[in-house]
Parts: structure tokens; C-alpha cells; sequence
């Protein structure tokens, strides 16, 4: 679990219900034990801030996979771009 990534609890902690989602806004460098959550509403509103033990939580989705697809994508368009660019000053 990494910094960004949407987690939702397997069980209630404190008083939230387990299926509340979060995410992680800070990943403990000394630690892959604990993390800092932000738990919102469905109008985005922070609901709660807790350290959640990690076997509480599952991420749903990783950001750091997110990231690595977003960067390919644009790699590619960019290299579409040039190559138009190049065929259209031939």
C-alpha cells in the first residue's frame, strides 16, 4: 500500500463501518504496518482521519498503477505527435 491509494476497511474501526473508504495520505517510512487515511462522504467532506492498521484495509485502487498507465499513455501520444509532425514535414 502506497500514499494515494484508495483503500476500503475490511472491518469497523472506530466508528467507522467496514466498506468505508479512504485514502492513504501518508505512508510511515519506519513502518508497512500502519497508515494515515482520510475517510470522506459521498460530497467529498473529511468524515475522519485515523492511523489504520493495515490489516484492516484492502486497496481498491492503486495509484501508483494509475500513474505508471497515465505516463505510457502520454509517452505514446507524444511519440504519435512527433512521428505526425516528422511524416508532415517530409
Amino acid at each position: 500500500m502506497n500514499e494515494f491509494d484508495v483503500v476500503r476497511l475490511k472491518r469497523p474501526y472506530k466508528k467507522l463501518k467496514a466498506g468505508a473508504e479512504g485514502t492513504i495520505v501518508q505512508k510511515y517510512p519506519q513502518t508497512d504496518e500502519v497508515y494515515y487515511v482520510e475517510f470522506m462522504d459521498d460530497d467529498g467532506n473529511t468524515i475522519a482521519l485515523y492511523d489504520v492498521p493495515a490489516d484492516y484495509l484492502k486497496v481498491i485502487w492503486d495509484y501508483e498503477k494509475y500513474a505508471k498507465e497515465r505516463d505510457e499513455k502520454e509517452r505514446l501520444e507524444k511519440l504519435a505527435k512527433e512521428n505526425k509532425n516528422s511524416k508532415d514535414s517530409n
